[in-house]
C-alpha cells in the first residue's frame, strides 16, 4: 500500500487527532511515572565506590563482635528452652520482622512488589471496564438521539487486508469523537461522590492522600533522602493511590537500616524457645557489657560517621621460630619493664560522609520558587488543613475535586534536600585536651511505669521544644482521629438513610450489604476506587505488621538498661563468616523490668491496632502507627547521635597530649551520580610516660637499689601489640567491654607502653649471668 493512498493518509492523520493524542499522552505519562517511581524506590543511594587515599581496613573490630553475637545466641539451648517469654508480643513482631528483613529484606521486597502488582491490576481492571462502559454508552446515546457518527467500522479480518486500514481508521475517528464529547475524569469522579454510600468508599482514599500518606512521604523522604517524592504523589493521583503507596513502602524497605535487628537465624526464627528480649534480673551477676556504645561498623546511612581502623603489621612472637633454626635453641633473654622514655603515638582516623543535594530538575526549581513565596513552616500546616477541609465538606462538584487534588501535590513538592550547614567546632582548651563528653541522653527509670503511663508517653509530644504546628506526631494523631470520626459519621448517615421498620440489627446488616457488594459493583468507576480503598487498607496493615518489629528492636537497643549477653568468642570458618555477613546478625538483648514493660506495652498497642484496623480503615491505622513510630524514630535517633558524637569526639586518654588535628574535605560521587562531601579527620596524640620520664634524655641505666629484687619477665613488644586485649587482662589493666572500648581499640594503633605492670621494679644485674649458646656447664 502506498503512503499516498487516501486510506493510509487518513489513518495517519487520525493518529494526530487532539483528543486521541490526549488519551495517548495520558497513558504515556502514567508509564513514565511508574517506571521512574520504581527506579527511585528500588535504588539504594548509599553504596559508594571510593578508594581511600591510604591503605586501610574498614571495620576491623566488627568481625569479632559479629562472631561473638552469632555464638552466644545458640549456645545455651537447654537454658533457653526452660526460659519463659516475658515479652511475647514484642518477640513475635521481632521474629516476623527478622524473617521479612533477612537476606537484604528479600521477603519484604517481594511482599510489597506483589501488593503493588495486585493493586495496579485490580484498580485498572475496573478502570478499563469503565472506559469500555463509557464508550458503549456514548454510542447508544448517539443512536437514540440520531447524533451523526462516523460509519460503522468493518471487523478486523486478516484474510482481507484491504479492510484493515479502514477498520482502524473509523474506530480511531469514533474514539476521538467520544473523547471530545465528554470528560472521562469528571465522569468518573462525579460517579464516586454522588451519594453517601459512594463517598464512604471514596473518602478513605481522599483523606489518606491529603493527610497521613502525604506527610509520611514528606518526612521519610527527608530522613532517608528519597529524591523526587512528588512523582509518587503524581503517580497515585493519575494511576492509583494504593499502587504508589506500595511502591513508596518498597522504597522505605530498601533504605531502612535493618542491621540493628539482631535476633535469631532465619531457619530457627519461628521456634517458641527463641526470645529476642530476655530479663536482665536473672543475669545480674554476669558482667554484661552495656549497649550504649557498640562498635560502629559501616552502616548504609552515609550521614553517620564511618570509623577506619589502621591494621598494624602482625609480627611473630618470640617463641614462633621454626624448630631447627638457631633462634629456636636460644634461651629467651630476660626483659626489663617498658622504658618510660619511649614516645608512643596514637592515631585516629574518622570519615564522615554528608550527602549533597542532587542536581535540581525543573520541578525542584519550581519548588524552591514556591518556598520563597510560601515558606514551608507556613505552607505545610496550611495545605494540610485546606485538604482536610475539602474532604470533610464532601465535594459535590468537579472543581472542588480538582482543588482537593492540588493540596497534597503542593505538600510533596517542598524540597526535602537541604544544604549542609557548617557545624561549629567544639571549643578546645589551650593545652590541647579534648572536651569532656556530655552525659547520656537517657536516664534509667527508678520505678516501673504502669500501662497507663506508658500509653500516655506514647501519645504525648516527643519534643516539647518544637511548636505544636511543627510536631509530626501531633499531625498523625489528629489525622487518625479525624479519619475515625469521618468514617463513623458517614456510616451513621448511611444507616439513617436506610430507614425501615426492621430491628437495628437487621438494618445494620442491610447497611453492610449496601456497602458491599451493592455499591462496590454498582459502576466500574466506583469499583475502581473501592478496590483502591481495599488495597490501601491491606497495604497499610501489612506495612505496620512488617516494619513495627524492626522499630521495636531499635527501641529496645536504645533503652537505658539494654545489655548484650557476655559470652566467650567462638571462632567460625571463612564460609560461615561470609554467610553471616549476608543475613541479619543474631543477638539477644537483656532489659530490666521497667524497659520490658515499655516495649511489651508498645507491642500490645500495635497488636490491638492491627486487630481493629478493618473497622478503623487504612488511613486511621497508618496515622496512629506513624504517631507511635515518631517516638521510636526520635529515641533511636538520639541514641545514634550519642554514639556518633562519641565516635567523632572520643574522650582523650589519661596522660595523652594532642599534637596534630587535621581535617580534609573531599567531594566524591557514587555510581549513580550522587555527590557526597567526605570529611576525613586525623588526630595524632602522644602518650605521656607513666612515671614522668624525660623524653629529651637518653635511656640511661637506672640507679641500683639497695635491696635486690627479682626482675619481672615480660613478653616482647610484638606480642603485646598483636594482642592488646589479652595482654591488658594479664597485666592487670582494665579494658572497657562496652562498644566504645571496642571502637577505640579498633580505631587506634597503640604500642605496649600504655599497658604497664601493676608492680614496677627497677631491674638489677644478676650475680650469675645467663649461659651463652652452646656453653658447657
Amino acid at each position: 500500500m502506498s503512503p499516498h493512498d487516501p486510506g493510509l493518509f487518513s489513518l495517519i492523520n487520525s493518529f494526530f487527532e487532539p483528543n486521541f493524542l490526549i488519551l495517548v499522552t495520558y497513558f504515556y505519562i502514567n508509564l513514565y511515572l511508574a517506571f521512574r517511581v520504581i527506579r527511585i524506590a528500588t535504588r539504594k543511594y548509599r553504596q559508594l565506590k571510593v578508594s581511600p587515599p591510604e591503605s586501610v581496613e574498614l571495620s576491623v573490630g566488627a568481625d569479632r563482635i559479629v562472631m561473638d553475637a552469632h555464638a552466644h545466641l545458640f549456645r545455651d539451648q537447654d537454658e533457653q528452652i526452660k526460659s519463659v517469654a516475658h515479652t511475647p508480643f514484642a518477640d513475635a513482631f521481632i521474629r516476623l520482622a527478622t524473617w521479612a528483613f533477612n537476606d537484604r529484606a528479600a521477603h519484604a521486597k517481594r511482599i510489597f512488589m506483589l501488593f503493588a502488582i495486585l493493586s495496579l491490576g485490580s484498580t485498572w481492571y475496573y478502570m478499563i471496564a469503565f472506559l469500555r462502559h463509557s464508550y458503549i454508552s456514548y454510542l447508544e446515546r448517539c443512536h437514540l438521539t440520531s447524533y451523526p457518527l462516523p460509519p460503522s467500522p468493518p471487523p478486523f479480518d486478516l484474510s482481507r487486508p484491504d479492510l484493515l486500514v479502514p477498520a482502524l481508521h473509523l474506530r480511531i475517528l469514533r474514539i476521538s469523537q467520544w473523547l471530545a464529547s465528554l470528560s472521562l475524569f469528571k465522569e468518573a469522579w462525579m460517579e464516586v461522590i454522588k451519594d453517601s454510600t459512594s463517598w464512604w468508599w471514596s473518602s478513605e482514599i481522599c483523606i489518606i492522600t491529603v493527610g497521613a500518606w502525604d506527610l509520611f512521604l514528606r518526612h521519610e523522604a527527608e530522613r532517608l533522602r528519597i529524591p523526587h517524592v512528588w512523582t509518587f504523589m503524581a503517580l497515585g493521583q493519575l494511576v492509583a493511590i494504593s499502587f504508589a503507596l506500595n511502591l513508596f513502602n518498597l522504597g522505605v524497605i530498601y533504605r531502612l537500616d535493618a542491621r540493628d535487628l539482631l535476633t535469631a537465624r532465619a531457619d530457627q526464627i519461628l521456634r517458641a524457645n527463641r526470645h529476642a528480649i530476655e530479663p536482665l534480673e536473672e543475669h545480674s551477676k554476669e558482667s554484661s557489657p552495656p549497649l550504649w556504645a557498640e562498635s560502629n561498623w559501616e552502616r548504609p546511612e552515609e550521614t553517620r560517621p564511618v570509623r577506619i581502623a589502621l591494621a598494624p603489621t602482625q609480627r611473630s612472637p618470640y617463641h614462633a621460630h621454626p624448630l631447627g633454626s638457631p633462634e629456636a635453641s636460644v634461651l629467651p633473654t630476660r626483659r626489663r619493664s617498658p622504658d618510660p622514655n619511649v614516645r608512643v603515638f596514637s592515631t585516629t582516623v574518622t570519615v564522615q560522609r554528608k550527602p549533597l543535594p542532587p542536581r535540581p530538575t525543573l520541578m525542584d526549581k519550581f519548588a524552591r520558587t514556591m518556598q520563597r513565596f510560601i515558606p514551608e513552616k507556613v505552607g505545610l500546616p496550611l495545605f494540610v488543613l485546606a485538604g482536610l477541609s475539602s474532604v470533610l465538606q464532601h465535594p459535590n462538584s468537579f472543581t472542588k475535586v480538582m482543588v482537593m487534588h492540588l493540596f497534597p501535590l503542593l505538600i510533596s513538592l517542598y524540597p526535602t534536600y537541604h544544604q549542609p550547614a557548617p557545624k561549629h567546632a567544639r571549643a578546645r582548651p589551650w593545652n590541647g585536651e579534648s572536651v569532656e563528653p556530655e552525659p547520656p541522653l537517657f536516664r534509667r527509670p527508678t520505678v516501673e511505669p504502669t500501662t497507663k503511663q506508658v500509653l500516655r508517653r506514647m501519645l504525648a509530644r516527643t519534643n516539647s521544644r518544637v511548636p505544636v504546628w511543627k510536631d509530626a506526631k501531633m499531625y498523625y494523631l489528629g489525622l487518625g482521629t479525624i479519619s475515625i470520626l469521618l468514617r463513623l459519621w458517614l456510616t451513621i448517615i448511611c444507616f439513617i438513610e436506610l430507614h425501615s421498620n426492621d430491628t437495628n440489627l437487621h438494618q445494620a446488616w442491610r447497611t453492610i450489604t449496601v456497602f458491599f457488594p451493592t455499591t462496590f459493583f454498582r459502576h466500574p468507576a466506583q469499583s475502581s476506587i473501592s478496590s483502591d480503598h481495599a488495597c490501601v487498607a491491606l497495604s497499610a496493615t501489612m506495612f505496620v505488621l512488617i516494619e513495627s518489629g524492626l522499630w521495636l528492636w531499635k527501641a529496645a537497643i536504645s533503652s537505658p538498661s539494654a545489655r548484650l549477653r557476655n559470652n566467650e568468642e567462638e571462632e567460625l570458618t571463612d564460609d560461615e563468616g561470609e554467610r553471616i555477613r549476608n543475613i541479619i546478625l543474631p543477638h539477644a538483648i537483656r532489659l530490666d523490668r521497667a524497659d520490658r514493660k515499655v516495649i511489651e506495652t508498645q507491642a500490645r498497642f500495635i497488636a490491638a491496632l492491627l486487630t481493629v484496623s478493618p473497622f478503623l480503615g487504612g488511613s486511621a491505622t497508618l496515622s496512629f502507627y506513624l504517631a507511635v513510630r515518631c517516638t521510636w524514630v526520635q529515641q533511636y535517633g538520639e541514641f545514634r547521635k550519642h554514639e556518633d558524637d562519641e565516635l567523632l569526639n572520643p574522650p582523650s586518654r589519661t596522660g595523652s597530649n594532642m599534637i596534630e588535628d587535621t581535617e580534609e574535605l573531599l567531594l566524591v560521587e557514587n555510581e549513580v551520580g550522587e555527590q557526597y562531601l567526605e570529611v576525613r579527620k586525623t588526630k595524632i596524640s602522644e602518650m605521656r610516660p607513666a612515671r614522668g620520664g624525660n623524653r629529651t634524655q637518653g635511656a640511661s641505666p637506672p640507679r641500683q637499689p639497695e635491696a635486690a629484687e627479682e626482675e619481672i619477665w615480660l613478653p616482647p613488644n610484638s606480642t603485646w601489640s598483636a594482642e592488646p586485649g589479652r595482654a591488658g587482662s594479664e597485666q592487670g589493666t582494665q579494658w572497657r567491654t562496652d562498644r566504645g572500648g571496642r571502637r577505640s581499640r579498633a580505631g587506634t594503633t597503640e604500642s605496649e607502653a600504655e599497658v604497664t605492670s601493676p608492680r614496677r621494679t627497677t631491674p638489677i644485674r644478676h650475680r650469675q649471668p645467663p649461659q651463652r649458646y652452646r656453653e658447657d656447664t
